[in-house]
């Protein structure tokens, strides 16, 4: 779809979600404003169905808010087989789980741009809150841009029912670059979370800087089981706070790390935005003055985060370390650990990727000494490369590819 005309949906979006919320009773708002809204963004029409349906299952077996309490639970599913819809989830006053339609719709995308900014817009209009969390599960491959993934893969993967490797629908092959989720989300939320593969990757926090204050994602793949819905609500809507999505990334990291053989397989890291833009500058000085180092560097000794030929996504402080000297490194470290406030990692990952606790630093980077010109292209439109330069733009030479 034309940019433009993008721009333009969007812009008539907002503007009659505006006239919405002008009409909502104002005790209403006034009951909603004072809690929280949390809306778990599921994009399942596709092979993940069945764990769609097992993580709405699993959210009856924990907290749940009443009908009438300030916090607020939403769900939209789009499972495979049946039409979308946004429900409420929430228990009534004998404690029994009850779920109400708050919309139903016609088929549709639910990984194009337009479909996710109309059910987030919709979903803040009905239930605006003082908080507000989104949780954003589907399939995934980072800031890669849209179809790539899958058109690149050189060999078959053995253990492709286990993970879901944000955006992919059966009925429709357009899904969403990361730098499109930015102008589609409807307010600043107060976390996101991704419950898909490849999203803690600092291509994806810096564009998503100004969209949260915290985002809780895994820098490789994640198993198909995804979160543990049962445990997670309670902290989130009990005790709201930075200790409190620590504990959620604690009960992710815990489901997995408690397992045996191949699923002991696990990366979880949660990112304050807040630093940054510290983080890029002085990202930034160090390519400016060590960019000959970046394409002759030895690839072998940096962290890897992908399986197979996949390699798009390497750890980012293992990167920067090989760049500085060790005076620079530590106040590098410093500033990434502003960023990346919480990390955990299995020792392996699928029986494929050796997670190094000395190299692992909890986010990703994209290098162009193991890329190609295609990426190369999309990537110089990325914040993260406009503020770092990390991929030389006049050798990208600003093809129109994508």
């Amino acid at each position: 779809m034309n940019y433009f005309l993008k721009k333009a949906i969007y812009f008539l979006t907002v503007c009659l979600a505006v006239a919405a919320l002008a009409s909502c009773s104002s005790i209403e708002r006034q009951r909603l404003e004072k809690g929280q809204t949390l809306l778990i963004y599921m994009a399942a029409n596709n092979n993940l169905a069945g764990n769609a349906i097992s993580n709405i299952e699993d959210l009856d077996n924990g907290y749940l808010p009443k009908k009438n309490d300030k916090n607020v639970l939403l769900v939209y599913r789009d499972i495979g087989g049946q039409n979308p819809e946004l429900i409420r989830v929430y228990k009534d006053n004998y404690g029994k789980p009850e779920t109400e339609i708050i919309e139903s719709y016609e088929p549709h995308n639910s990984a194009s741009p337009e479909v996710i900014h109309r059910i987030l817009n919709r979903s803040y209009v009905l239930f605006p809150s003082k908080i507000n969390g989104l949780i954003l599960w589907s399939h995934a491959t980072g800031w890669l841009p849209e179809g790539f993934y899958g058109s690149n893969l050189l060999e078959a993967d053995p253990y492709m029912h286990l993970v879901k490797s944000f955006g992919s629908d059966n009925s429709d092959p357009e899904e969403t670059n990361i730098d499109e989720l930015k102008d589609l989300l409807p307010i600043r939320y107060d976390y996101i979370i991704f419950d898909c593969c490849f999203m803690g990757g600092i291509e994806t926090a810096y564009e998503l800087r100004n969209c949260a204050d915290y985002i809780i994602a895994a820098p490789t793949e994640i198993l198909a089981m995804g979160f543990p819905y049962g445990r997670i609500i309670s902290p989130l809507f009990r005790n709201y706070g930075e200790s409190a999505l620590k504990t959620i990334c604690g009960y992710f990291f815990s489901q997995y790390s408690s397992q045996e053989g191949i699923m002991q397989s696990a990366t979880i890291s949660m990112y304050r935005t807040e630093g940054l833009e510290r983080l890029a500058s002085m990202t930034k000085e160090i390519i400016d003055g060590n960019r000959e180092k970046i394409q002759s560097m030895d690839i072998s000794r940096m962290q890897p985060y992908f399986r197979m030929n996949d390699h798009w996504f390497y750890d980012l402080g293992c990167f920067m370390r090989e760049l500085c000297t060790p005076v620079e490194f530590n106040e590098y470290r410093n500033l990434l650990n502003e960023v990346v406030v919480y990390k955990e990692a299995t020792p392996m990952f699928l029986n494929s990727i050796v997670l190094d606790p000395d190299n692992v630093f909890g986010i990703s980077t994209y290098l162009p000494a193991d890329g190609n010109k295609e990426l190369d292209i999309f990537y110089s439109r990325l914040d993260w490369n406009k503020a770092t330069g990390l991929v030389d733009t006049d050798q990208a030479n600003g093809s129109n590819a994508f």
